[in-house]
């Protein structure tokens, strides 16, 4: 971010329920934003960190990906946004990224069409998903990450790991 290249990384952690899959992606993203914000206020940009939960598994009601980029834009309350479909709210949402740099949880997700309106396609991000199982049709984009139970020092860990590994400061 402080020499203009762009980050574009996105990690989808799954695993079986109870095992802190969106308490880990939350602490992550925190860390993230932490880690980032100063370098991109620096080059000139703005960080924009935003969650959105899908309750694919909780017997509650599918959030609708369309209401929840509406949400998402600064003018949410704009009356042509209600108007649009689902590729022009992506549209709408991606220029507004533009010079952007986005941190964003996408949580308990259950299927690949809930994802892909929200990925950026020019500005710098990192997107953090959550779900029960792996989904095949994001492998292009993401990285997979199965989480199990893990103890409390083993949760630590891996958080330090993943930032420091997208940071650059570590390998492996």
């Amino acid at each position: 971010a402080t020499i203009g290249g762009e980050i574009q990384a996105a990690f989808f952690i799954y695993g079986m329920p109870g095992v802190g899959k969106s308490q880990f992606a939350r602490h992550a993203g925190h860390n993230l934003f932490t880690e980032f914000i100063q370098a991109v206020e620096r080059a000139g940009s703005a960080v924009v960190a935003r969650q959105v939960d899908f309750h694919a598994h909780e017997g509650l009601t599918r959030t609708d990906p369309r209401e929840e980029l509406r949400k998402l834009l600064p003018n949410a309350t704009d009356p042509r946004l209600a108007t649009m479909n689902l590729d022009e709210l992506a549209s709408e949402w991606r220029s507004w990224l533009d010079k952007r740099f986005l941190i964003l949880l996408l949580d308990n997700v259950e299927d690949e069409e809930q994802v892909r309106p929200f990925f950026p396609r020019e500005s710098s991000y990192v997107v953090l998903i959550t779900g029960r199982t792996w989904l095949p049709g994001l492998a292009d984009r993401v990285a997979p990450t199965h989480l199990d139970v893990l103890p409390p020092a083993g949760a630590m860990e891996s958080v330090r790991r993943m930032t420091n590994r997208l940071l650059g400061r570590e390998t492996a």
